[in-house]
């Protein structure tokens, strides 16, 4: 069952309303291309788009910084987007997710897997699931059809979104967040069932990704 979310002190800033990170950590051997497929296909599953709100065939890369040592630490930073499609205010609202993803003290392994040898890396991933919620999306992607720019409408916008919308859009957060909150449960139930976990020490502290 997901948290509940904080008391409504309402992040939001004059057009988006920003959702508590949520954040996975993991320890052990784990095949890169199937942690990434299972990701991508969860998202595509759940109707996420790319930047370019095209089908999500592959993640786009907007942050990559690997450091190669004797072991490699690599950050990247992956974003993926919705709209929100319920009644008449549908595509009103535009979901976007930031993933963050840190892997640390990663080498080249390998690993046995039904009597065939593969490819894998051992290491710590730690991600970090950022989500806000976009209104009035037109105003920025099609400023023709903005609420904000509507001959009539845009003169009740502030009040619309500040006191008329609030309510609709603090639902949307709640959902939002429980989605990602069940894309977190799934990813740790991945490497539960199909990862085998070595016994190491957890080297990465919890830290705040800029």
């Amino acid at each position: 069952m997901a948290k509940p979310l904080p008391p409504i002190r309402l992040p939001f800033t004059k057009d988006y309303a920003y959702l508590p990170a949520i954040e996975f950590i993991f320890k052990g051997t784990f095949i890169g291309k199937t942690f990434y497929w299972v990701m991508r296909e969860w998202f595509m599953e759940h109707g996420y788009l790319d930047l370019c709100d095209e089908v999500l065939l592959y993640f786009v890369e907007r942050i990559y910084v690997e450091k190669r040592f004797a072991d490699r630490d690599i950050r990247s930073r992956w974003r993926v987007t919705k709209y929100y499609q319920h009644g008449a205010l549908s595509d009103f609202t535009k979901w976007f997710v930031d993933i963050d993803l840190r892997m640390v003290n990663i080498t080249d392994v390998e690993m046995v897997v039904d009597g065939r040898k593969l490819k894998a890396l051992q290491g710590e991933i730690r991600m970090e699931l950022r989500g806000r919620i976009e209104t009035d999306v037109a105003r920025t992607h099609a400023p023709a059809g903005s609420f904000a720019k509507h001959w009539l409408l845009g003169a009740i916008n502030t009040l619309f979104q500040k006191r008329l919308y609030k309510q609709e859009l603090e639902g949307q957060r709640k959902e939002m967040y429980r989605e990602l909150y069940r894309f977190n449960g799934m990813m740790k139930k991945f490497f539960d069932m199909h990862i085998f976990v070595p016994d190491m020490e957890l080297f990465h502290k919890r830290m705040e990704l800029a």
